[in-house]
Parts: structure tokens; sequence; C-alpha cells
């Protein structure tokens, strides 16, 4: 069985074709992947969710724990979303 070259132009079809030049392709994908498409994402937005709201609901504990003022332990949030901001670049 001949290998496909992934880098050879391909020929969509006109629903798959891009909207605009330069834009991305909609390829027909199986109801099997868009589910798991669909699954992934959602599993992705609630770890992400879940790990923002673990550090904002224990600021009070960890206050304690760090010995922070509460003006101090405020600025714990902002730092945490700047470093998942910075780890995405």
């Amino acid at each position: 069985m001949a290998k496909r070259n992934p880098y050879a132009a391909r020929e969509w079809l006109p629903h798959e074709k891009p909207m605009l030049p330069g834009s991305p392709s909609t390829p027909l994908h199986p109801m099997p992947k868009r589910l798991a498409f669909g699954l992934i994402g959602l599993l992705i937005s609630l770890t992400g969710a879940l790990s923002n709201a673990l550090v904002t609901a224990n600021l009070v504990n960890l206050q304690g724990t760090f010995g922070a003022w509460s003006n101090e332990i405020a600025w714990l949030p902002a730092v945490y979303v700047m470093g998942n901001i910075s780890i995405n670049l």
C-alpha cells in the first residue's frame, strides 16, 4: 500500500472548503470522532475551572498557611491565572 503524502494538495469537497482564503478548512468527521472531540473539550474546560476554583475557595486556608495578610493573599488568584496564561505562550 502506497503511503499518502500529508503535504500534498488536497481536493476539498464544496462544504469542506475554507470560507475565506487562509482560514482553516472544515473537514467532515464521523460522529464518534465528533463526540470524542466534544468530550475532550468538556474535560479540559472542567479541569481548568476546577483548578482555579480550588485556589479561590481556599484563600483563607492558604492565608493561614503562608502567614499572609488578606491584601497579600488576594493577589494569589491573579498570579495563578497569569502563570497559566504564560505557560500557554
